[in-house]
Protein backbone atom coordinates (compact mmCIF):
# COMPACT_ATOMS: atom_id res chain seq x y z
CA UNK A 1 0.00 0.00 0.00
CA UNK A 2 1.39 3.47 -1.15
CA UNK A 3 2.09 6.10 1.28
CA UNK A 4 -0.38 9.47 2.30
CA UNK A 5 -0.20 12.42 0.65
CA UNK A 6 0.79 13.88 4.31
CA UNK A 7 3.65 11.65 4.82
CA UNK A 8 4.74 11.98 1.45
CA UNK A 9 4.68 15.70 2.26
CA UNK A 10 6.43 15.19 5.41
CA UNK A 11 9.69 13.45 3.76
CA UNK A 12 9.91 15.73 1.12
CA UNK A 13 10.53 18.49 3.53
CA UNK A 14 12.82 15.93 5.57
CA UNK A 15 15.19 16.09 2.44
CA UNK A 16 15.15 19.85 1.58
CA UNK A 17 16.07 20.08 5.20
CA UNK A 18 18.63 18.02 4.69
CA UNK A 19 20.22 19.14 1.25
CA UNK A 20 19.80 22.90 1.16
CA UNK A 21 20.00 24.92 -1.59
CA UNK A 22 16.57 22.98 -2.41
CA UNK A 23 13.94 23.51 -5.04
CA UNK A 24 10.36 22.61 -4.31
CA UNK A 25 9.20 22.25 -7.50
CA UNK A 26 5.55 21.69 -8.25
CA UNK A 27 4.27 21.45 -11.93
CA UNK A 28 0.80 22.53 -13.31
CA UNK A 29 0.36 23.97 -9.47
CA UNK A 30 -3.47 24.69 -10.10
CA UNK A 31 -4.06 21.29 -10.50
CA UNK A 32 -1.88 20.28 -7.48
CA UNK A 33 -3.31 22.74 -5.28
CA UNK A 34 -7.15 21.82 -6.44
CA UNK A 35 -6.48 17.99 -5.62
CA UNK A 36 -4.10 17.73 -3.15
CA UNK A 37 -6.82 17.58 -0.65
CA UNK A 38 -7.30 19.81 2.63
CA UNK A 39 -5.03 18.26 5.11
CA UNK A 40 -2.43 17.77 2.69
CA UNK A 41 -2.62 21.37 2.09
CA UNK A 42 -2.51 22.60 6.16
CA UNK A 43 0.38 20.23 5.98
CA UNK A 44 2.25 21.62 2.98
CA UNK A 45 1.43 25.07 4.36
CA UNK A 46 2.57 24.26 8.18
CA UNK A 47 6.10 22.43 6.83
CA UNK A 48 6.07 25.22 4.03
CA UNK A 49 6.22 28.01 7.14
CA UNK A 50 8.60 26.36 9.56
CA UNK A 51 11.31 27.20 6.86
CA UNK A 52 13.46 29.95 8.12
CA UNK A 53 13.26 33.39 5.69
CA UNK A 54 16.88 32.79 5.09
CA UNK A 55 17.32 29.27 3.83
CA UNK A 56 18.11 28.88 0.45
CA UNK A 57 14.98 26.90 -0.60
CA UNK A 58 13.42 28.02 -3.75
CA UNK A 59 9.09 26.91 -4.04
CA UNK A 60 8.54 27.10 -7.66
CA UNK A 61 4.89 26.58 -9.26
CA UNK A 62 4.35 26.67 -12.92
CA UNK A 63 1.58 26.73 -14.98
CA UNK A 64 0.16 26.87 -18.25
CA UNK A 65 -2.44 29.50 -16.89
CA UNK A 66 -2.12 33.28 -17.18
CA UNK A 67 -1.57 34.77 -13.53
CA UNK A 68 -4.70 36.45 -13.41
CA UNK A 69 -7.26 33.37 -14.02
CA UNK A 70 -5.29 31.56 -10.65
CA UNK A 71 -7.37 31.43 -7.68
CA UNK A 72 -5.80 34.30 -5.25
CA UNK A 73 -6.39 31.71 -2.09
CA UNK A 74 -3.39 29.47 -3.97
CA UNK A 75 -1.17 32.91 -4.71
CA UNK A 76 -1.82 33.59 -1.23
CA UNK A 77 -1.17 30.18 0.92
CA UNK A 78 2.02 28.76 -1.29
CA UNK A 79 3.76 32.46 -2.05
CA UNK A 80 2.40 34.48 0.87
CA UNK A 81 0.94 38.11 1.03
CA UNK A 82 3.50 39.97 -0.72
CA UNK A 83 4.29 40.28 -4.51
CA UNK A 84 7.93 41.12 -3.83
CA UNK A 85 9.54 37.68 -4.13
CA UNK A 86 7.13 36.71 -6.98
CA UNK A 87 8.26 36.11 -10.58
CA UNK A 88 6.57 35.71 -13.54
CA UNK A 89 8.15 34.16 -16.34
CA UNK A 90 5.74 34.12 -19.85
CA UNK A 91 6.52 31.69 -22.01
CA UNK A 92 9.04 31.62 -24.50
CA UNK A 93 7.53 32.57 -28.19
CA UNK A 94 9.04 30.67 -31.35
CA UNK A 95 12.29 32.98 -31.42
CA UNK A 96 13.48 32.33 -27.82
CA UNK A 97 12.26 28.10 -28.14
CA UNK A 98 14.89 28.07 -31.46
CA UNK A 99 17.56 30.12 -29.98
CA UNK A 100 17.47 27.76 -27.12
CA UNK A 101 17.36 24.63 -29.36
CA UNK A 102 20.17 25.90 -31.77
CA UNK A 103 22.00 26.61 -28.02
CA UNK A 104 21.81 22.91 -27.33
CA UNK A 105 22.48 21.57 -30.40
CA UNK A 106 25.78 23.06 -30.69
CA UNK A 107 27.11 23.32 -27.17
CA UNK A 108 26.32 20.30 -25.56
CA UNK A 109 28.20 17.06 -26.51
CA UNK A 110 26.70 13.00 -26.04
CA UNK A 111 27.62 12.36 -22.33
CA UNK A 112 29.47 15.76 -21.64
CA UNK A 113 27.95 18.69 -19.48
CA UNK A 114 26.93 21.96 -21.47
CA UNK A 115 29.37 25.09 -20.32
CA UNK A 116 27.33 27.98 -18.91
CA UNK A 117 28.90 30.85 -19.86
Amino acid sequence: MGQSVETAIVQLFVEVKRHKPSVIFIPDVDTWYSSIGQQGLITFKSLLGSIPANDPVLLLGVTNSELEDLDPTLLHDLFGFSKRDRFRIPMPNEVCIASLTWWFLTNVTVGGAPEIL
